[in-house]
């Protein structure tokens, strides 16, 4: 099927608001703390949930089924 023009304008229109709503990162490279850290390992540290690298993550204790991630923004921000 194809959609009609109308969608694909507001879908357009839709995708540019996302994407300057989110343009600025404002947790980039920001220091992280974390409720724990599997094997307490660097690997898995709090700070590569801000390091921007896809390939690295938090992760906790294995067996763990809640746990939190803090990032310090250095100043209030909204």
């Amino acid at each position: 099927g194809l959609f009609h023009e109308t969608d694909v304008a507001r879908l357009k229109g839709f995708g540019e608001t996302i994407r300057a709503t989110f343009a600025n990162n404002f947790a980039a490279n920001k220091p992280a703390t974390a409720s724990e850290t599997r094997g307490d390992h660097p690997t898995y540290a709090a700070n590569l949930t801000t390091d921007g690298d896809p390939a690295t993550y938090w992760a906790p204790e294995d067996g763990t089924t809640s746990g939190w991630v803090e990032i310090d923004l250095g100043q209030p921000t909204t």
